[in-house]
């Protein structure tokens, strides 16, 4: 994966409030991009059920997103398939217990 600059992540992390709130509201130092650029991924602190998320466009048209804990090796902690652009932040608020939003 490199650092996001284009395409499809970048439309994500905009849907969810843009690089500049998730890295004030999470404490994200990076965020990642897949080689195609349809997923998004970016570590974050302060959860107790989650310190990675990857955000995947779909050939529905909608994302798959997934929630891991990475402290000692890599589990996944939750996955909710098929969400709308406008259900992004209310899954990942929902799921972590962290705000994106004020």
């Amino acid at each position: 994966m490199s650092t996001t600059n284009s395409g499809v992540a970048e439309i994500i992390l905009g849907q969810i409030g843009g690089a500049r709130r998730v890295r004030m509201m999470l404490g994200v130092k990076k965020f990642y991009k897949d080689d195609n650029g349809n997923t998004l991924v970016f570590d974050f602190k302060g959860s107790e059920k989650a310190d990675r998320v990857r955000i995947a466009y779909n050939a529905l048209d909608l994302y798959d997103v997934q929630f891991f804990t990475t402290e000692r090796t890599l589990t996944k902690a939750g996955e909710f398939n098929n969400v709308a652009c406008d259900e992004l932040v209310g899954i990942f608020e929902d799921f972590t217990e962290m705000f994106l939003t004020f």
